[in-house]
């Protein structure tokens, strides 16, 4: 199922409903074109998860709809309680955005503070411990929010001197700290850099620095670390790229430099004697 915000604060929702995730009033069904859900207006920030959705208002108001597994709903309801129309969540105001994990929920309030419920099993609220809430509970271990994401079972932070802080899951590294832990239960800071876990980040800088004979801006360093953690592209196709860009080409190189950078780009090591000639004299020929 799919849900669109449009500027003028409506949601519509279209696709699949099996636990009323579209919000429309009814469990099960499929709306084949976008259905206004009637229930909201003045929506600011919607978030769309397997079988839950949750929807802030422009008055800091919280609604959450669709199936209640680990209390994510946050209605103080247990875990096969349905919801088919959104429902307001009390204990919570003043909110900005919402993000939805897998079976989690956080809400970024106002004043830069975040709220969590639902599954804690791996510490996704940040808060130091296990234990699930089936409503709001405030985060005290970070302040001075402004963005936040949640993955299925990670949480992630940015405050407002530029930090990024993750906690939760971590049993694909997806926290990005190169603790290669298992979980945490509390926001750490990242370095500006991912930390290298299997040698992504490495390969990128040294990319820049033989083909490009420079250091990595911060943009370009991400776009291409990501294309490569994303499995967007291959080493092969990211080292391609650096070699077909317009900075390497304004270079001119001359055949035998061409070729050495080459190797050194995509071999990692120095051009043999007998490779170096052979491509040079190919290039030459026109080959």
């Amino acid at each position: 199922y799919t849900l669109v915000l449009t500027q003028n604060g409506n949601v519509y929702a279209f696709g699949r409903c099996v636990f009323g995730e579209t919000g429309l009033g009814y469990d099960m069904g499929n709306e084949y074109t976008p259905k206004r859900i009637s229930a909201l207006s003045n929506v600011v920030s919607i978030s769309a998860e397997s079988g839950y959705a949750a929807a802030v208002t422009s008055n800091g108001k919280v609604y959450t709809w669709g199936i209640n597994y680990n209390g994510r709903l946050g209605l103080n309801q247990f875990d096969n309680y349905e919801s088919h129309v959104p429902t307001l969540v009390s204990g919570i105001s003043n909110v900005a955005s919402i993000e939805l994990g897998q079976n989690h929920v956080l809400a970024l309030c106002k004043d830069g503070t975040i709220y969590a419920w639902g599954k804690n099993y791996y510490g996704q609220y940040g808060d130091g411990a296990d234990l699930y809430s089936y409503t709001p509970k405030k985060i005290n271990t970070i302040t001075g929010v402004i963005q936040i994401s949640a993955s299925e079972e990670s949480s992630y932070a940015i405050t407002n001197n530029g930090n990024l802080y993750t906690w939760g899951c971590n049993c694909c590294n997806e926290l990005g700290d190169g603790s290669g832990d298992e979980y945490r239960y509390l926001p750490k800071r990242i370095a500006k850099k991912p930390v290298v876990v299997d040698g992504t980040a490495d390969f990128v800088d040294r990319l820049y620095e033989v083909a490009l004979g420079r250091k990595a801006d911060n943009e370009g360093f991400y776009y291409w670390y990501w294309k490569l953690c994303d499995y967007e592209a291959s080493a092969a196709e990211v080292a391609q790229g650096f070699i077909f860009s317009q900075e390497f080409k304004n270079k001119n190189y001359n055949y035998k430099q061409y070729v050495s950078t080459l190797y050194r780009t995509m071999f990692g090591r120095n051009a043999d004697n007998a490779g170096l000639d052979g491509w040079v004299s190919d290039m030459q020929n026109g080959m």
